[in-house]
């Protein structure tokens, strides 16, 4: 399995035109780095998926174009930046330490997460209104699945 045919196969079980755009995929170096800004190991499925795209975009096709509408997965910099400051949205909060974000819901500031000591643990959202974490799948590729197919609400 790679993680770029499990995205496309959720975006065309979708079936709503709406489809992925991946880029190049982040190296080995990169992904080191990012690991050591952040003072922890990344979860193994989700530095896979970094190394075969660093980031994953949702677009949608209007009037025959494709248009950027929001990241599925963010990329190594957007993992850090989320990680590392107060979410913009969020009510001077920011992500809980013991989190590592990868991806945003698109409302309130709520970000999915691994849970640093457990990364191969369940993914949660963190809803920073409430300062609280509801666990969502139990896998980066349950994940993926739920929230393109509308599975997986906030």
């Amino acid at each position: 399995m790679t993680w770029r045919g499990l995205v496309e196969r959720a975006y065309a079980a979708k079936g709503d035109g709406a489809r992925a755009r991946f880029a190049p995929g982040a190296d080995r170096r990169r992904l080191d780095e990012v690991e050591r800004e952040l003072g922890a190991a990344l979860a193994p499925d989700l530095r896979a998926l970094l190394a075969e795209s660093d980031g994953v975009l949702d677009v949608l096709e209007l009037d025959g174009r494709l248009v950027p509408s929001t990241s599925l997965i963010w990329s190594c910099d957007a993992i850090l930046s989320a990680n590392r400051i107060d979410l913009v949205g969020s009510p001077n909060r920011a992500v809980p330490r013991n989190l590592i974000a990868f991806a945003g819901a698109g409302a309130d500031g709520i970000v999915f997460a691994y849970v640093r000591a457990e990364p191969n643990g369940a993914i949660v959202a963190w809803y920073p209104i409430e300062d609280r974490c509801q666990p969502v799948a139990s896998s980066l590729e349950e994940f993926l699945r739920g929230w393109t197919a509308g599975q997986i609400a906030v």
